[in-house]
């Protein structure tokens, strides 16, 4: 009787072990698809603030503005 529940315990415990393996697995390839995704994610943010910064639509109006403007542009860089 105690070999026998000894045997069913190990069993167990050996399904309890496999079962955390996959679920570790499962978890690393969520893991590594989620970083994918939000890498993804933060280069389309870049873009998006690249492309809005680079798409200004103030040309100036007059001479002096944009000399103004140039200026500002010149000591970002």
């Amino acid at each position: 009787m105690l070999e026998k529940n000894v045997k069913s315990s190990i069993k167990q415990l050996d399904n309890l072990q496999q079962k955390s393996i996959e679920l570790k697995e499962s978890l690393e390839d969520s893991l590594v698809y989620h970083e994918l995704v939000k890498d993804v994610h933060d280069a389309i943010l870049w873009e998006k603030e690249k492309i809005a910064l680079v798409s200004s639509a103030d040309y100036g109006n007059s001479l002096v503005e944009v000399q103004a403007m140039m200026k500002r542009h010149q000591v970002k860089k």
